[in-house]
């Protein structure tokens, strides 16, 4: 997996999925590793194509490519739309179990393991 960006949907990164200093180390050393980090937040009543829309632009504004951003999102929706942006699709949370995630994590710390 050729990743370079790390695009991370709100809700994934609140305290009900980890405690926040947890979060704030795993992005300093995500960071470090040179990875490219931001956060969007989707809606869920908005269309797919203009969630798509978002993650996109949010990755055009990191200079990255699509196909080399992956999304950390805890809803179904956001994973629709990270896969329908041609992106790595990673659930957490409420989005941990759903099928078409290309992986899920119990919390953001196992990112470390994942993009070493």
């Amino acid at each position: 997996m050729d990743i370079q960006a790390i695009i991370f949907g709100v809700d994934a990164v609140n305290t009900k999925n980890g405690v926040p200093s947890m979060s704030e180390k795993t992005f300093f050393q995500l960071q470090k590793r040179g990875y490219k980090l931001a956060a969007v937040e989707t809606v869920k009543n908005e269309k797919i194509s203009s969630q798509s829309d978002i993650l996109l632009g949010t990755a055009r504004t990191l200079g990255v490519s699509a196909h080399k951003c992956a999304v950390v999102e805890s809803a179904p929706f956001g994973i629709d739309a990270a896969k329908s942006s041609g992106m790595t699709a990673i659930g957490i949370g409420g989005a941990g179990n759903y099928i078409f995630a290309d992986m899920c994590i119990g919390n953001i710390s196992e990112l470390l393991d994942i993009f070493a």
